[in-house]
């Protein structure tokens, strides 16, 4: 899977999370950019993205700081992008 095609799955998912458009999103996007995204809605976010995506993000996942870092994670949990890729912090 592509690293495109892994973020367009992931805006879906935070659009639907957050009762948004996917436009409204890109990687930079953090938990505070987005109004109701608290510790709950996290958690939320995470599990529909691990059940899409058939992965387990694990601790890393609520390490992650921006959109960009998910999608990163999401891809290395796939085996589709580098594991140098520091972005979501440190590894599970």
């Amino acid at each position: 899977m592509t690293r495109d095609a892994i973020g367009e799955g992931v805006f879906a998912i935070v659009a639907r999370t957050f009762d948004a458009d996917a436009n409204d999103f890109d990687e930079t996007t953090r938990a505070d950019d987005v109004d109701g995204w608290d510790s709950l809605a996290h958690a939320t976010l995470l599990i529909r993205i691990e059940k899409r995506f058939n992965v387990d993000l694990g601790p890393a996942g609520s390490e992650a700081q921006d959109l960009g870092a998910l999608i990163d994670l999401v891809g290395r949990r796939l085996g589709d992008t580098p594991q140098d890729d520091a972005r979501d912090g440190p590894r599970s």
